[in-house]
């Protein structure tokens, strides 16, 4: 399957590619690379997985001047003894939920007044979907089986609700880039001064990445993430300043 589905998505125009793409977005040719590498890779669990997961799994050194850090995701995808699909699953469960969703759900909630609840990460719910059962929530290519089969035993939900597709929470951020004040802004955030006081980026690279026209989706995410990470070091140096003068 690895060699000739790869070669398949590479060879194919990538207008017709855009065409079937099922999200309001450019998949562009840096996402086609993205897709053709997971096929390529399917016989290393993790490889596939980092293809499609990892916004620089092709280029991290084209922006980024530090040699790849130990990997705690790759350790475990080595170790796992169990299936692909539970791979990922443990993966969910100890890195991006607790270091991603949750955190950031906490963060937001509390920081209004709200404390929110996880009713699906129960641990005896969690328990049923890491042991030796897990496969029997997934039929083909459909999942949440057993979510399904409760609201068509409990609720008075039509077929037609029960049985569609899941929808992904999706914003194109490319859409933002032809506003003006949102160009002003990201200029300002990634300037060629704020990039000097972060040596291990790329400069020249990024820039180019910034000010680039026609954006894909993957590339829009990947000055996303800069300036993220930008306003977090000023952030984070600002808050260690204040401490340090306290003290």
């Amino acid at each position: 399957m690895t060699n000739w589905s790869g070669k398949l998505i590479r060879s194919c125009p990538q207008s017709f590619l855009e065409a079937i793409f099922p999200y309001p977005s450019k998949l562009g040719v840096s996402g086609k690379d993205k897709i053709a590498s997971h096929l390529e890779n399917w016989d290393n669990s993790f490889n596939a997985y980092d293809s499609l997961s990892n916004l620089f799994s092709q280029d991290y050194n084209e922006y980024i001047k530090l040699d790849e850090q130990k990997n705690p995701i790759k350790d475990l995808f080595r170790s796992s003894q169990k299936s692909f699909n539970r791979t990922l699953t443990t993966n969910d469960l100890l890195f991006w939920n607790t270091n991603y969703t949750l955190q950031r759900l906490d963060k937001l909630t509390m920081a209004h007044g709200l404390e929110a609840r996880v009713p699906f990460l129960d641990h005896r719910i969690v328990e049923l979907f890491v042991g030796n059962r897990t496969n029997y929530n997934l039929k083909g290519f459909k999942q949440k089986q057993i979510l399904r089969e409760y609201l068509r035993r409990n609720t008075k939900l039509n077929a037609k609700i029960i049985n569609q597709k899941k929808q992904a929470f999706f914003l194109p951020p490319e859409d933002s880039f032809s506003n003006r004040d949102y160009q002003i802004w990201l200029k300002d955030i990634i300037s060629e001064q704020s990039l000097r006081e972060l040596p291990f980026l790329n400069t020249k690279n990024i820039l180019r990445l910034r000010d680039k026209k026609d954006i894909s989706l993957v590339e829009s995410k990947k000055i996303i993430s800069f300036a993220m990470y930008i306003i977090w070091n000023q952030e984070f140096n600002k808050f260690s300043r204040g401490m340090n003068e306290k003290n």
